[in-house]
């Protein structure tokens, strides 16, 4: 039931993050025109194995990425989660960028709450006791 909720949340999270876009990139466009060659996409080589991360564009200077686990990845907050905590990670972006939206996008949201009330319901207790097991009751 999990996967039915992500899947849905996952095709309103895209409707979110176009609801985001200025208007002007919202008007649709005509139709495509033909393509005459195939398009050729060429990537850049792949970083030495030991070579730092790129920051992306706009990072601070002083920006120090989180520390690498050893096996290819890092230790962030997210690192880890259950299903029930990803499940509920979705559920609040989703819900951050119904916010900042009107109409049809804030409509099939409420929908998917709506539809998906126990199953959200049993992963917020999830989340919690998991919580709780971890950190104690306070």
């Amino acid at each position: 039931m999990i996967r039915t909720s992500l899947g849905t949340g996952m095709g309103i999270g895209l409707a979110a993050a176009f609801c985001a876009l200025p208007a002007a990139a919202q008007v649709p466009l005509g139709p495509p025109a033909a393509i005459v060659s195939p398009a050729v996409l060429i990537l850049p080589a792949a970083p030495a194995e030991d070579a730092e991360p790129a920051l992306p564009a706009g990072a601070a200077a002083a920006f120090e990425p989180p520390a690498t686990d050893g096996a290819g990845g890092y230790l962030t907050p997210n690192r880890g989660l259950s299903g029930e905590e990803t499940t509920w990670h979705l559920r609040v972006a989703l819900n951050v960028a119904a916010l900042g939206c009107r109409g049809a996008l804030v409509d099939g949201y409420n929908a998917l709450l709506t539809a998906h009330k126990a199953t959200l319901a049993a992963t917020a207790e999830a989340v919690t006791m998991r919580y709780k097991a971890r950190f104690g009751q306070g």
